[in-house]
């Protein structure tokens, strides 16, 4: 107690400093320990918790009205970089009608408050609006409101209203930017059971948008919906034809699953800034690992065909196979991606030929293929290994090459028939020439 004038008691004046970092200073009329008329003004230039010390400017006045069994107490103010007023009674052990609210007050200082995670930036406004708070009861709701600016990159509104009713919580939370909406809808927590579920609607006008809060420069608009669950762990799984097919997504224990259906695999390469080397439809699982950064792929292919590119003109060319052409109804994939480097087995297939690209390493940053190729056609048969360059990247460094090659072995039926032409029309094989009949022979 730094002072206190009791010269015109029952009326009372006085100062005190609380836990040292409050200043109080009261008036009033004081009649027994439990009944009183007060004003009060609390002054600080920190706020100190049993969570957190914050540097902030309080000033906050008002009354407190008390008597046996019931007090109620009103007050506003500057608190949290914004402005605070509050009223509320108090019946026995039971709060009653407490209305209580934040306006333009930094979000970051009152997340810390609260002992969380400053997951926002930016001014908030809060409502606390509650019928009663007691040890085993409490009926109220909570409205939040903020813009923020950091999060993602881009500005960004939140709005949450939660209704509760002791340990049940329901709750709906919508967020909107000119870049996205994300809306979370007939959400339920259970605060003795610690777990929430809530369904889910997220809806993206460019992905290119997001490259920073996705890591990886995706193009094009993106909607899904589904539903969101945590239960120790949080999982999320939804549906998506942004795509052009159908995405059927989890997520669970930082492991993200896809289930892709009938998908363009042009579509989906150019819309993930890569380069489309074929189009197909896939069907298939997409397994990606947050936590080692590696992607596994098993689909199927159906109607696959390469499309123009420095890859497919280099394999026609040196092969003298104009593929292109070629469609291949029964296909699939079987792929590793890590580190921008990608690894597997593609292999596209019809009822007469094939083409098998096994033993594959697709270098994303280089762009560069080294594959060993078999191709069977009604007309061609070829193998071999094959390295092709699809940039001038590296032209002058340790990883330049010379020229892109191809070594295979070239079979044609149109060679095979006329080797077969020529033996049926020698009748003795010593008419052959002495070479040939010598590599014969080896």
């Amino acid at each position: 107690v730094k002072s206190i004038n009791l010269h015109q008691y029952p009326y009372i004046m006085g100062e005190m400093l609380v836990e040292e970092k409050y200043t109080l200073t009261f008036r009033g009329f004081i009649r027994k320990y439990t009944d009183f008329d007060m004003r009060y003004k609390v002054t600080s230039n920190c706020i100190e918790s049993n969570v957190c010390s914050i540097d902030d400017v309080i000033s906050v006045e008002g009354k407190l009205n008390s008597k046996p069994g019931y007090a109620k107490v009103t007050g506003a103010g500057k608190m949290l970089d914004g402005k605070i007023h509050y009223d509320w009674e108090k019946e026995d052990e039971t709060y009653k009608d407490v209305d209580l609210v934040l306006e333009d007050v930094n979000s970051s200082k009152l997340f810390t408050l609260l002992g969380q995670t400053a997951i926002f930036e930016g001014k908030a406004n809060a409502h606390l609006l509650f019928e009663h708070i007691g040890e085993k009861s409490k009926k109220g709701t909570i409205t939040y409101d903020i813009k923020d600016r950091h999060l993602i990159g881009l500005p960004l509104d939140l709005h949450t209203q939660i209704d509760i009713i002791d340990d049940d919580h329901i709750f709906s939370i919508d967020v909107t930017s000119p870049e996205l909406t994300l809306n979370l809808s007939k959400g339920r927590y259970d605060q003795a059971e610690k777990s929430a579920h809530a369904f889910y609607t997220l809806d993206v006008k460019e992905l290119s948008d997001l490259e920073t809060l996705l890591g990886h420069n995706f193009t094009g608009p993106f909607y899904a919906l589904g539903e969101v669950k945590y239960d120790k762990d949080l999982r999320v799984n939804g549906l998506s034809k942004s795509f052009g097919g159908l995405i059927d997504f989890l997520y669970e224990k930082n492991t993200l699953k896809v289930d892709l259906s009938d998908l363009s695999v042009k579509t989906l390469m150019t819309r993930s800034s890569y380069p489309p080397l074929l189009d197909a439809n896939v069907t298939g699982e997409i397994t990606y690992d947050l936590d080692n950064e590696g992607l596994s792929t098993k689909a199927t292919l159906k109607n696959a065909r390469l499309l123009p590119s420095e890859f497919a003109d280099t394999l026609s060319k040196k092969s003298g196979v104009d593929l292109l052409q070629e469609r291949f109804s029964e296909s699939s994939l079987d792929i590793t991606l890590k580190d921008d480097i990608l690894t597997g087995d593609i292999k596209i297939v019809n009822k007469t030929d094939h083409l098998f690209l096994t033993d594959t390493t697709l270098d994303l940053r280089k762009e560069s293929i080294n594959t060993f190729m078999d191709l069977h056609t009604q007309e061609y048969k070829v193998k071999g290994k094959v390295y092709v360059r699809l940039s001038d990247y590296g032209r002058d460094t340790q990883y330049a090459l010379q020229d892109t090659y191809l070594h295979m072995s070239v079979f044609t039926e149109l060679f095979t028939e006329a080797i077969r032409t020529m033996f049926s029309s020698c009748k003795n094989e010593n008419l052959l020439p002495i070479s040939f009949r010598n590599n014969l022979n080896n």
